[in-house]
């Protein structure tokens, strides 16, 4: 209700009028503040410039841009399926492959030896949920059961451990996490790869990669061989490996920005991958494949080399979240 502020509205006599002319003044003062100002505020309303509640780019890189690569296929060793789903494991220079015939033994090599070991175990799944620590024991992380990963803090001088920070995720994490330098990498089951600062959470890429994600990964760090020669050939390259459940492909994420920086496919078709990816001494990555006829199998190697050139982006890719420009590429781990 607006207050009439003529002079005829009130007598001129008593005290009455001067309050209720005070009252009228006060009434006119605010309905022309509540006027005047509405095209300056529809202008402020209507701007271009809003506020960039997005987490702050990735800083530029400190080194050389790392080379771009790809992953080669070697080649495989033959061995009867059918394959069990599960992790590989190393001894010495043999692999030991699960099978529903027992446990293979694969010499990772052309003309290796294959033997069947009914005494070997199989290889355990890694327990997302055992803590893993960082390199200078100040971190811990695990998955949190209900879904997502705790992160605790080593306090001094009494060493008790405290946390830190915790992320939820949509969909639970089955593999442990993995620590490269100062950010924690983890995989969500419903196919995201994220990276997160170790000290406080903060969340510096999550990349989709469109499939379910149950196995474990591993990280690969080194000088790829082959390729081009010049500065890019002494650059390290730190590669995130995973291979999705459908087991079409091997995997290679930039530990950096999250992105998908190769691709090693099963060649021809021949059926699919039905491990976690496994380093060898030589800096092969084992995984078993399995063939659509239950007795075609095999165990194969992938390597990871330099390409003659920079290829075009694939925009066919998941695109990362906060990724950074091609221009602004750090080699990943230096920070």
């Amino acid at each position: 209700m607006c207050c009439d502020a003529s002079s005829e509205s009130w007598p001129n006599e008593g005290p009455l009028p001067v309050i209720f002319r005070a009252a009228a003044a006060a009434c006119t003062l605010l309905a022309l503040a509540l006027v005047v100002p509405t095209g300056s505020v529809a202008q402020v309303v209507h701007t271009d410039s809003y506020p960039d509640n997005y987490p702050p780019a990735l800083p530029g890189r400190k080194g050389p841009q790392p080379p771009p690569v790809t992953l080669e296929w070697v080649g495989e060793t033959p061995i009867a399926g059918p394959l069990r789903s599960g992790p590989l494991v190393l001894s010495g220079e043999a692999v030991l492959v699960p099978a529903e015939s027992g446990t293979i033994e694969v010499e990772p090599r052309e003309g290796g030896r294959v033997a069947l070991r009914e005494e070997a175990e199989p290889g355990a799944e890694p327990d997302p949920f055992r803590w893993t620590e960082g390199p200078d024991g100040l971190y811990r992380c695990r998955a949190n059961p209900g879904g997502g990963l705790i992160v605790e803090h080593r306090r001094r001088p009494s060493s008790r451990w405290k946390e830190a920070w915790r992320r939820t995720t949509a969909a639970p994490v089955s593999a442990p996490p993995i620590v490269v330098g100062r950010r924690v990498l983890f995989a969500s089951s419903d196919g995201t790869v994220l990276a997160a600062r170790l000290s406080n959470g903060h969340l510096l890429w999550a990349t989709d990669v469109g499939e379910r994600l149950s196995r474990a990964a591993v990280l690969w760090n080194g000088l790829p061989g082959g390729g081009n020669s010049g500065e890019e050939a002494d650059a390290e390259v730190a590669l995130l490996l995973v291979i999705p459940d459908s087991g079409t492909a091997l995997l290679a994420l930039d530990v950096y920005d999250g992105r998908v920086v190769a691709r090693g496919a099963v060649p021809g078709e021949r059926g699919r991958l039905v491990s976690p990816p496994l380093l060898l001494a030589d800096g092969r990555i084992a995984a078993a494949r399995q063939g659509y006829a239950l007795e075609d199998a095999g165990l194969g190697t992938y390597r990871i080399r330099r390409s003659e050139r920079r290829a075009a982006p694939d925009r066919s890719e998941p695109l990362p979240y906060n990724a950074a420009p091609e221009s602004d590429e750090v080699p990943p781990g230096r920070r």
